[in-house]
């Protein structure tokens, strides 16, 4: 099985961090969110990964060539992605040799253990079918609705109107598996206007092709949000393995700094700084008498001045802060920053 991952898009409702870089991009505890997910696909078994991209595609393919996958991973340019996700997800099925594919957004984490359950299930099905794995224990989300046959009829609506006489199983996880055969039926609704992939089932759905949900349970979490950016990196940090090139600090644990610290991986501490798990610091330098923490992720090439004080944030590639700032519920990079319930004063 080929699996392709949608990267193409802007990601404009995070547009103060995606107008400058692709919002896969942004670097959770010491990885990216793209990052995250290609390492998912290989553990659950799928050899090769087809990347598309779009705006700021040169970013995703330094990456991809960074990872020393070879042949098994590689990244493809979506020219006219701004049509929308289905332009990307046809122009990436014409590139699958294999009978059979896995489709998934690029701003996604999921864990290995519900891919491969998912893929172990779904392979029952004939490759004229569609499958999409469903949560039934969410209650945020696309919900999935079923006809009698088990056949899912409808994605998402709200409308009891809408939704009349069918059967809600729980929600879209967003993992979507099938015959390379439907290709061409997907190729048709782009070309009679559709663009998003969801509205594209929907009328899959009504048609001979049949659309079966796949029940799954386990960790999958989607970016829409800057909150949903910050929620989830307390679980990243925490179940992140020791790196020589990264200071992880877990959750209930504390570091105090009496003096200036370079450790051979870059990172340097200087004097009276404080981190309150759970943090993590990858290459960078924190200026003295700053408090870092708690839930905190920091990146490559960042500089914190002295006397920050830091939590519930993001940064990464050197968002050029100035002393004495209080931040806390930001995601900033070099190029843009966002806020979600946010405070972001001088300190007094």
């Amino acid at each position: 099985m080929h699996a392709v991952i949608l990267a193409a898009g802007q990601g404009s409702r995070m547009s103060g961090i995606t107008r400058a870089s692709p919002k896969t991009m942004i670097r959770l505890a010491g990885m990216t969110i793209l990052e995250r997910l290609i390492l998912s696909l290989r553990a659950a078994g799928l050899g090769k990964i087809t990347v598309g991209c779009g705006w700021q595609g040169n970013e995703i393919i330094d990456m991809i060539s960074g990872l020393g996958f070879g042949e098994s991973l590689f990244a493809r340019r979506i020219t006219n992605y701004e049509i929308g996700p289905l332009q990307t997800l046809v122009t990436l099925l014409d590139t699958v040799d294999e009978r059979s594919f896995l489709a998934c957004p690029a701003d996604y984490l999921v864990d290995p253990s519900l891919v491969f359950s998912f893929l172990s299930r779904s392979s029952e099905r004939n490759s004229h079918t569609l499958c999409l794995a469903v949560d039934a224990e969410r209650s945020v989300g696309s919900r999935v609705y079923v006809r009698e046959d088990g056949s899912i009829a409808q994605i998402g609506g709200q409308n009891r109107s809408e939704v009349k006489g069918l059967c809600a199983v729980g929600v879209s996880t967003m993992l979507l598996a099938g015959g390379t055969e439907v290709k061409n039926e997907f190729r048709r609704l782009l070309e009679a206007g559709e663009t998003s992939v969801r509205s594209v089932l929907n009328e899959i759905a009504s048609s001979s092709i049949r659309v079966y949900p796949v029940p799954v349970s386990g960790f999958w979490h989607d970016f829409d949000t800057i909150s949903d950016v910050l929620s989830v990196l307390p679980k990243l940090i925490d179940e992140a393995s020791p790196r020589h090139d990264t200071l992880l600090v877990k959750s209930g644990d504390g570091i105090e700094f009496g003096d200036t610290l370079t450790l051979p991986s870059g990172i340097t501490i200087e004097s009276n700084v404080q981190l309150i798990g759970p943090v993590c610091i990858e290459e960078s330098r924190i200026g003295s008498g700053s408090r870092i923490g708690p839930n905190v992720s920091i990146g490559k090439g960042t500089y914190v001045p002295s006397h920050c004080s830091i939590d519930n944030s993001v940064l990464y590639g050197d968002p050029k802060l100035e002393q004495g700032l209080h931040i806390t519920n930001m995601v900033a990079h070099s190029a843009g920053r966002m806020f979600g319930d946010t405070k972001y004063a001088k300190q007094i």
